[in-house]
């Protein structure tokens, strides 16, 4: 049930990048929908430990940020690391939070270096968390 789960949430991720590249917006209906079908899949399974629920801890604490900021970062952002933290432990959703956030910087620094782009240039967040969630996939980590 987990790789199920797992391999669902990068499809998904990959349909988001994909969308939030495109037209800098995802669907809060389908995070939404996604949402639903992991929890509802997490209680059939017996999977849905009370630590799965401050694994989403993190995505609220984003969604505070987005509205604070008048979404500097986005609201899909937060809604994203909400339907990981749903799936994963809270120290995996932090080690992907992190090396998507060190993905970003990357590709910052050199598009920047590149002068490809300016100083205040926004990129899209959630084509990092899906190579984030990738490398944890494939990898075997956490």
């Amino acid at each position: 049930m987990q790789q199920v789960c797992s391999l669902g949430i990068m499809l998904y991720l990959i349909k988001a990048s994909y969308t939030d590249i495109r037209k800098r917006r995802i669907s809060v209906w389908e995070v939404a929908a996604i949402a639903l079908i992991l929890f509802l899949l997490a209680l059939i399974g017996g999977c849905m430990e009370k630590e799965r629920l401050y694994s989403m801890i993190p995505g609220l604490i984003i969604l505070f940020v987005a509205y604070v900021t008048n979404e500097q970062i986005g609201y899909g952002d937060g809604l994203i690391f909400l339907l990981v933290g749903m799936h994963t432990s809270i120290m995996e959703l932090m080690g992907i939070l992190l090396l998507s956030l060190f993905f970003c910087t990357i590709l910052s620094i050199g598009l920047l270096i590149l002068k490809k782009c300016e100083k205040r240039a926004s990129l899209p967040f959630i084509p990092f968390i899906t190579g984030a969630y990738l490398v944890r996939m494939v990898s075997g980590w956490m």
